[in-house]
């Protein structure tokens, strides 16, 4: 190979680095974006001709990290016990939270199970992952039944290379039959985002987001014919 080439190919090595570069900082300036408010405020929205209504918060910590708060309520035609069923089933999780994976990876107990989520966030975002404890508590008498997701910092479990791994996450979920086959259903939550998340990409997820839960919730239970 020719000098003249040698020098060529050398010069085009070095452009490409200098654009891998410029990529790699325009990318880490995106990201580190802050729009939230410093003071938590809060929004409503109804949806459904008035039958779910989403009230949610996003904020940010003492670190700059999203802080993401939401309360989703809705009635639907649907049986307790077939809701129960599938929010017993973790791996069912995936399918209404949007997740690639979901699983448990220990039961405690007849209502206490150690459970994993696996998240793949959109490019340039890095995939999460959640290690956390579920609980289930039942009222018969009430006729009211909740599941309790929380990471509990003594889990410990291997991290996969390159994830975020959520440190933050605490959502509860609550059913109340009301009669005549309706049952009301209330998802309350707050997670913090493991990395620093434009705000338009968070906001963009609300209201839709939690809305599409709870009708993810109940079309698995309406389909589900094992009941735990």
């Amino acid at each position: 190979m020719s000098l003249n080439k040698k020098s060529a190919r050398f010069k085009i090595n070095v452009m490409k680095k200098n654009v891998q570069i410029m990529l790699v900082v325009a990318s880490m300036m995106f990201l580190s974006v802050n729009v939230f408010a410093e003071t938590k405020e809060w929004k409503t929205e109804v949806l459904d001709n008035g039958k779910t209504t989403i009230q949610w918060s996003i904020s940010k910590d003492d670190y700059g990290m999203p802080v993401i708060e939401y309360v989703a309520t809705s009635t639907a035609k649907v049986g307790i016990q077939q809701l129960i069923s599938v929010l017993k089933d973790a791996e069912k999780h995936k399918v209404f939270n949007d997740d690639k994976d979901s699983k448990t990876l220990k039961a405690l107990s007849g209502n206490e199970w150690i459970i994993y989520y696996y998240h793949a966030a959109p490019w340039p975002l890095t995939d999460s992952e959640t290690v956390a404890k579920m609980v289930f508590a039942e009222d018969a008498v009430k006729k009211v039944a909740s599941f309790k997701v929380n990471v509990d910092p003594n889990i410990k479990h291997p991290r996969k290379k390159n994830v975020n791994r959520m440190a933050v996450l605490d959502v509860t979920y609550t059913f109340k039959d009301v009669g005549n086959g309706n049952v009301d259903i209330t998802i309350a939550s707050k997670s913090v985002a493991p990395i620093k998340v434009p705000g338009w990409i968070i906001s963009g997820m609300f209201p839709d987001m939690p809305a599409d839960t709870i009708n993810g919730i109940v079309k698995l239970a309406n389909t589900n014919s094992t009941v735990f």
